[in-house]
């Protein structure tokens, strides 16, 4: 079977794809990525591929290594060891949760994963502030994320009085996903609403440079949760008991 074959079968056609994602998520994995995120056709079309590619070249080489593993699904938690046959539990090792995949590494209820979710979030909102982002890209962005993260099969709808143009985005981003958001996959929607407000305030940025440093922000917010993880993982007996579990 083709490349083309494999990706027409079931989920997506490589044409519907950007291709950066082609290039940056190993053949193999692209079929299942795409279901896991949730992008079909339609999906596809709205988010800013352009800019998630430019914010994959920007990136170190460390931290693309790290990006295209945590999009493919391929770090080494429990759901993944598991399938590896290099654990026996895929429980979460720091709150024992029996699934631990990506989405449970950064929605985790444990304490201190939580105050690093709070503080990376705040982190988040204080680049945005500097960055001159429109204030209720700040409210939809950062109240969407906050929702996912208490809920994440629930829809956002922000504030009442928001301007169309903002509710629009959040109805877009709705449809491509919260989580996917943190994964870098914007929708075209909020780059737009930013690139008129630099206009509007005579700024020589543009919307596309912020979406690209924006997307790497939204990186180590994932980033440093895994760190966590791992930390809390190798630096206790706990491997050994989930190996043996």
């Amino acid at each position: 079977m083709d490349s083309h074959e494999y990706c027409s079968h079931k989920y997506l056609r490589i044409h519907a794809l950007h291709r950066t994602f082609w290039h940056i998520v190993p053949q193999p994995h692209l079929s299942s990525t795409a279901k896991k995120m949730k992008l079909d056709d339609e999906h596809q079309h709205t988010v800013n591929w352009d800019t998630f590619g430019g914010a994959i070249t920007s990136c170190t080489p460390a931290r693309k290594k790290f990006v295209v593993k945590w999009i493919s699904q391929h770090c080494a938690l429990g759901v993944t060891m598991r399938k590896r046959k290099a654990r026996h539990s895929n429980r979460c090792p720091r709150c024992n949760e029996f699934i631990e995949d990506s989405i449970h590494c950064i929605r985790c209820p444990d304490r201190e994963a939580r105050t690093i979710w709070n503080s990376s979030t705040d982190l988040l909102e204080i680049w945005m502030e500097e960055r001159h982002t429109h204030p209720e890209i700040i409210t939809a962005i950062m109240g969407g994320l906050h929702a996912w993260h208490r809920a994440p099969n629930s829809n956002f709808t922000g504030p009442l009085d928001l301007p169309l143009p903002i509710t629009r985005a959040i109805h877009s981003q709705n449809t491509i996903g919260w989580f996917s958001l943190l994964n870098g996959f914007l929708s075209k929607e909020w780059i737009a609403i930013q690139d008129r407000h630099y206009k509007s305030i005579t700024s020589r940025r543009t919307g596309r440079r912020w979406a690209i440093d924006f997307i790497q922000e939204l990186w180590s917010i994932s980033f440093a949760l895994l760190m966590d993880r791992n930390g809390r993982l190798h630096n206790s007996p706990k491997i050994d008991e989930l190996a043996r579990t």
